[in-house]
């Protein structure tokens, strides 16, 4: 009998607790919400640092080379900056050029490798541009190459071949001999932009609109796109290259490598005049050099636009010119008194 009263009072129990899980289980089900709440992600915004120098009333063309360190050519003196950023206030040393001949003005752009700083001459008031070797580690200077008829603007360097954007074409030059062949372009207008993938240089044709690729195997060069305003700025990824176009209220374009077509443009407007662009993360970096806009743009990589942004611009209080990177921070050359700025936090604003 003891185990007959047991066992119904047992099974009406476990009758009443699945009931009862049962209730709850449906409570809990029509309490859950169908979607989750959308979380907000915090976005902080960028940060600048900025190294001024008197001596320098432009620095153009930077060169990156490492860390946070920057090689930096004044224009009107001749000197040569080194600016590390790792420490705050940034580190500089400066080069005043010794050697033969040393250029004491128009130095305009740099580029680099492990053992040399290369550095434009522009020679916008001798008609004839040089390319000059820095040597880290004796700190002199000499010239590479005086093949450059009109003026010079900027340069890159690729497998011990420094290419350097000038009025007849790309000048290529080897940096061990100083030996240069013109590559040229037709017609002869002006080269300014230019930066290369690894393989292949491309360079931007400011007054005629167009890029150019070069080839360094065979030393020709193939025009891929026409119908550009100005373009000068240029940054290349593995799929696409953007361009700034120089001009009153301009902006940039991104354009396929695969169909060599405009796929997207960012206006600017007002008082801008687009200079350098350069892409970090997922955003697109566009300086602007009029005295009238201080500002440096921010753009989503993949179109051009503002949407998802929490950033769009930065007042550097700077006329902005080339800018580099090092994947996280950004730096860009500026005039005035001139110097470079630092600037931390633009993969954050998407």
């Amino acid at each position: 009998m003891r185990s007959v009263l047991f066992f119904p009072f047992r099974r009406a129990s476990l009758s009443l607790s699945l009931i009862v899980l049962l209730i709850i289980g449906m409570g809990i089900f029509y309490t859950i919400p169908s979607s989750p709440p959308q979380i907000q992600r915090a976005h902080a915004a960028p940060t600048l640092s900025t190294a001024s120098f008197s001596q320098c009333s432009t620095v153009a063309g930077i060169y990156w080379e490492s860390g946070k360190t920057n090689w930096l050519p004044c224009y009107d003196t001749g000197q040569l900056l080194k600016v590390d950023f790792t420490t705050d206030p940034a580190t500089t040393t400066t080069y005043g050029l010794s050697g033969s001949g040393v250029p004491t003005f128009e130095l305009f752009s740099a580029w680099g490798d492990t053992n040399n700083i290369y550095l434009v001459q522009r020679g916008q008031s001798t008609g004839v541009a040089k390319l000059w070797k820095f040597v880290k580690s004796s700190g002199t200077v000499s010239e590479l190459s005086s093949s450059f008829t009109g003026t010079a603007n900027f340069v890159t360097v690729l497998n011990g071949y420094a290419y350097v954007g000038y009025q007849g074409g790309v000048g290529k030059v080897d940096v061990s001999t100083g030996a240069t062949t013109a590559i040229s372009t037709t017609p002869s207008n002006q080269m300014s932009g230019i930066m290369h993938d690894g393989t292949l240089v491309f360079a931007t044709e400011l007054e005629g609109g167009k890029i150019w690729e070069i080839n360094p195997s065979t030393n020709t060069a193939t025009l891929r796109v026409s119908g550009l305003n100005r373009p000068l700025g240029i940054y290349v990824t593995a799929t696409d290259i953007y361009v700034a176009e120089n001009v009153a209220g301009g902006g940039a374009k991104k354009i396929s490598r695969s169909t060599w077509t405009v796929t997207n443009t960012a206006t600017l407007g007002g008082s801008t005049r687009p200079y350098g662009v350069i892409v970090v993360g997922s955003v697109a970096v566009i300086s602007s050099a009029a005295n009238a806009d201080t500002n440096v743009y921010l753009r989503r990589a993949s179109d051009l636009t503002t949407t998802g942004l929490a950033t769009t611009s930065l007042n550097s209080g700077k006329v902005t010119l080339m800018l580099q990177s090092d994947g996280s921070s950004v730096f860009v050359g500026f005039m005035g008194s001139a110097g470079i700025i630092k600037i931390d936090g633009v993969t954050g604003t998407l």
